[in-house]
């Protein structure tokens, strides 16, 4: 802070003015154009910004993040509402992708992608097999024997049987 003498002549702390302090009132013009036209770049190109500049804002002042995410909220809704809009209105094929990533932001439960994991123990068993074969021929009979049984025990819990 420097100590400069005001319109009245009292000497008061002004702040010290340079790149950093003139970027800060830009903070308010950004958030304004970013709820207006919810691209960040696009936004910050609006006020003479970078997209760094934003992150570092984001990452040093909280209130200037919260607001930032109270906008960001209010911005993915309105995308969502436009987007659903389209899925129903729009019979084009992007339309209907746009409808299927929708149904499963909205009902993961019913929607998400289901994969299913199954252990082949016939499978199992013989790649154990195969393994404590190759263990006997490069180890000691006593460590390929104790590697041997490790192995069938994790076969085991891997198919569901009792060690």
């Amino acid at each position: 802070m420097e100590q400069d003498k005001n319109e009245s002549g009292d000497s008061t702390p002004q702040p010290v003015k340079g790149k950093k302090a003139l970027k800060e009132h830009l903070k308010e013009p950004f958030l304004i154009q970013y709820a207006k036209n919810y691209s960040i770049s696009d936004s910050a190109k609006a006020v003479n910004l970078n997209r760094n500049t934003i992150k570092r804002w984001r990452d040093a002042d909280p209130a200037f993040e919260e607001k930032f995410r109270e906008i960001d909220l209010t911005v993915t809704d309105k995308l969502q509402q436009r987007a659903i809009l389209r899925a129903l209105t729009d019979a084009d094929s992007s339309s209907a992708l746009l409808l299927i990533f929708l149904l499963k932001a909205k009902m993961p439960e019913v929607y998400r992608e289901k994969i299913t994991h199954e252990v082949n123990v016939h499978f199992m068993n013989t790649l154990i097999t195969d393994i404590s074969l190759i263990l006997r021929r490069h180890l000691p009979v006593e460590l390929s024997n104790t590697i041997a049984k490790e192995l069938e025990a994790l076969s085991n819990r891997l198919v569901g049987k009792n060690a």
